[in-house]
């Protein structure tokens, strides 16, 4: 029960007013919340951090008089630590002089009343020492020297481009690149280069025909080969320019392989005899052509003239090829050289082709009929991926009512890790009336790479195939159908960069029973070792 000590205290509670009890918790409450502004805004500058969120504007107090009694608030030296929080726990009871050194204000502005009132500037919390940022220098500009040859990949990196940039291209991010811009000279990127390719291939059957069967180039046996002196004259466009730019290229090559990339009407007659040339040895033309280089887009080029096919994986040209002979799909399923018009530009990681020309390996067309060469090109942005669809059809027969012969060719390319790299390639073609008793003549076949980097000097690499030659219309002699097998394996010494030493080991076999195209006629199987120099000038 309560006494009547006990009913007076509790009359004179209930008496008091609350703003009178409470008021100096009240304010220490905001002292604190404001205290713990002004030190996450110090801590946030120190640290590097932004202050985005803007501070909230600051509460009255109500006027005490023991403020201006109380004498000058001292100014803090330091920011505040939450150690400093402990007093702020006090009872009702505590005096203003025990919180009065965590008010973020000066001595005049407790005197004249003014305590809280003022907003933050610019400059910081009031009553604490202005915050100082270290201006962030601007960052280095990359300078890029004047001289005649620029590295790219160096000086402006990597850009991958796509068909959005279309309609600038002569800007920086895509298109053509600073210190491309102006037209060049007439004789500016003229050069020349050429090899000599020779070689030795050994035959274990040693035919007296002195003949490899269905092997072509490399086709003589235990028999030296001048199978390349190579001659070129070139002017590459300038495809990374903001202007028209103008190019060409003339290639001549004499030895055993010209008699490959003869062309109807420049090195042989309308029946295929040659016009100048010996049986084994002679001079082609293989490519002459003149490119116009235009910045409209993304960049158009445009070859006119005579020009290697782009069909297939392997070239006529030595170096590019991995092998000293080649694929039946490269021997026979593909042509050689084109005469015609062929357009070229890129769409992002896209190479798009188009063009007409006037058959395969004519220089002249025995119908006056064109045809069409495409294809479409497309790599990864890491170039570790690589697919090539390509077609070339045209009315090979000079009979005009003849249908349209075509030849369609994929390959896919994909490096596997930082030494294996792996090519696939599938071709198909047919030929109307060119095959047994004038039925379609149809060819087709698959080829596997396998390439292993061994070092800078050494890489070795395997060929496996298989080509049918439905009508028996592309292998010579042939005369029926028959499925030809090939298996190789190699080593390619590079000890500079002018120097290609390749050694291979070649099998060729039939799956046709009673076919027999090796070995003068008498076997069905054959076994190649090939040797061959490559010198560089």
């Amino acid at each position: 029960m309560v006494g009547p000590a006990g009913l007076m205290a509790l009359w004179m509670i209930a008496a008091t007013p609350a703003s009178a009890m409470f008021d100096v918790d009240g304010r220490n409450d905001e002292v604190k919340r404001a205290i713990l502004r002004n030190e996450v805004f110090i801590r946030g500058k120190r640290a590097g951090g932004v202050w985005n969120a803007p501070l909230p504007p600051p509460r009255m107090l109500p006027y005490d008089p023991a403020y201006e009694s109380a004498g000058p608030v001292p100014q803090p030296s330091s920011p505040l630590n939450k150690s400093d929080f402990g007093s702020l726990g006090a009872t009702a009871g505590s005096s203003s002089s025990d919180f009065r050194k965590f008010l973020p204000c000066t001595a005049g502005q407790a005197s004249s009343g003014t305590l809280f009132q003022q907003a933050p500037s610019s400059e910081g919390i009031p009553g604490l020492p202005p915050v100082e940022e270290t201006p962030k220098p601007p960052p280095p500009k990359k300078i890029i020297e004047r001289r005649d040859i620029i590295n790219y990949d160096e000086d402006f990196g990597e850009a991958f481009c796509s068909d959005e940039g279309a309609g600038n291209p002569c800007g920086y991010d895509c298109g053509c690149r600073p210190g491309r811009r102006g037209l060049r000279g007439w004789f500016d990127g003229v050069c020349w280069e050429g090899w000599l390719d020779q070689g030795f291939t050994l035959n274990t059957l040693s035919p007296r025909n002195r003949t490899n069967g269905p092997v072509t180039f490399n086709n003589r046996s235990n028999e030296y080969q001048l199978n390349q002196l190579y001659m070129r004259l070139v002017r590459d466009v300038d495809s990374e320019g903001c202007d028209w730019d103008v190019g060409g290229r003339m290639d001549l090559l004499y030895g055993a392989d010209s008699i490959y990339v003869t062309a109807r009407g420049l090195e042989v007659r309308g029946d295929l005899s040659p016009k100048w040339n010996a049986q084994r040895y002679g001079l082609a033309m293989p490519q002459c052509y003149m490119e116009v280089y235009s910045p409209w887009g993304n960049g158009l080029s445009m070859k006119l003239g005579h020009f290697y096919s782009i069909l297939g994986y392997e070239s006529v040209e030595a170096p590019k090829n991995f092998f000293y002979s080649h694929s039946y799909l490269f021997q026979y399923a593909e042509p050689f050289t084109e005469t015609g018009f062929l357009g070229e530009t890129r769409l992002g990681d896209f190479t798009i082709r188009a063009g007409m020309t006037r058959g395969f390996n004519n220089w002249e067309d025995n119908n006056n009929d064109m045809g069409f060469l495409g294809g479409i090109n497309w790599a990864s942005r890491n170039r570790r991926t690589k697919i090539a669809l390509c077609v070339d059809a045209a009315r090979e027969q000079a009979d005009p009512s003849t249908n349209v012969s075509s030849v369609y060719s994929l390959v896919f390319q994909q490096k596997l890790g930082r030494r294996w790299e792996c090519v696939l390639q599938s071709d198909y073609g047919n030929e109307p009336g060119a095959g047994i008793d004038r039925s379609t003549a149809k060819c087709y076949g698959l080829d596997t790479y396998l390439f292993y980097t061994i070092n800078d000097r050494w890489k070795a690499g395997m060929r496996f195939e298989w080509f049918r030659d439905e009508g028996g219309a592309r292998v010579p002699g042939a005369n029926r159908t028959a499925d030809y097998f090939e298996l190789s394996s190699g080593v390619n010494w590079t000890p500079s960069e002018r120097l290609i030493v390749r050694s291979e080991l070649r099998w060729d076999w039939t799956g046709t029973t009673g076919y027999s195209p090796f070995g003068d006629g008498t076997r069905s199987n054959q076994v190649l070792l090939n040797c061959d120099v490559i010198v560089r000038f």
